[in-house]
């Protein structure tokens, strides 16, 4: 299946993506944990390209929760933090990023991560920051909770009087000027949404995909986008 193919008369400007089932993957097909987080890596290239591909602006990627931070083992998140130090530390050199204009932007508790992680994280986003055309946006030690629980304490340490209406709250997300994802899909065929954006998708679609992210593919992201363009975005009318 290809775009001459397709017909999309309304396409998410916003996709959010829950990359899930690298340690199936890997043990699916007798590989190392490491071998089969570097093809999701290079998945989530793929889906950029697809993405631009079909006049998507923003994409989402939950990259690393801060569950994970917590429940995974320190030999994985190692093998994690390399990786995506990797990825970052690339993007100087990254021709598709320079030559589409994709600005990198990390929302998370990321001064918990180790300081070399800390160091690609700021150069990436300082090496794009002048870009506008498309967005990748990584969550890295995040968590939907926390986000709105920080947000709390913000305004609570800024001692506001007034009313708190939702644009007022919106200012104090980790990201205030993004706007929320219209379409989310989430990989190897679990249907939950597993603390990602709470805030942000209240009145976001919701697609589930059985395959494994390393096997996601161009048909399952067609299918996934021709699927958001049958539902009718009610926003609790």
């Amino acid at each position: 299946m290809n775009k001459t193919k397709v017909r999309l008369k309304r396409v998410p400007v916003h996709i959010g993506i829950i990359p899930d089932g690298n340690r199936r993957y890997a043990r699916k097909h007798g590989l190392s944990l490491e071998k089969s987080y570097e093809i999701g890596v290079e998945k989530v290239k793929e889906v950029l390209r697809w993405s631009r591909e079909f006049g998507v602006k923003y994409v989402t990627i939950y990259a690393l929760s801060q569950e994970n931070l917590k429940n995974r083992s320190k030999n994985e998140l190692n093998i994690i933090f390399k990786l995506m130090k990797r990825y970052l530390g690339n993007i100087s050199s990254d021709k598709e990023i320079h030559k589409n204009k994709v600005r990198i932007l990390i929302a998370g508790e990321t001064q918990t991560l180790p300081r070399d992680l800390q160091d690609a994280i700021i150069n990436a986003q300082n090496e794009t920051r002048d870009y506008n055309h498309y967005y990748l946006i990584l969550l890295i030690a995040y968590g939907g909770r926390q986000e709105i629980i920080n947000a709390i304490n913000r305004i609570l340490s800024e001692n506001r009087n007034s009313k708190i209406t939702e644009e007022t709250f919106k200012k104090y997300l980790y990201l205030p000027n993004i706007p929320y994802p219209d379409l989310v899909i989430r990989t190897s065929g679990e249907m939950r949404i597993s603390n990602f954006l709470l805030w942000q998708i209240a009145y976001s679609e919701l697609y589930f995909s059985k395959l494994l992210w390393p096997e996601f593919s161009k048909e399952e992201f067609i299918k996934a986008l021709t699927d958001y363009q049958k539902r009718e975005r009610r926003y609790g009318r």
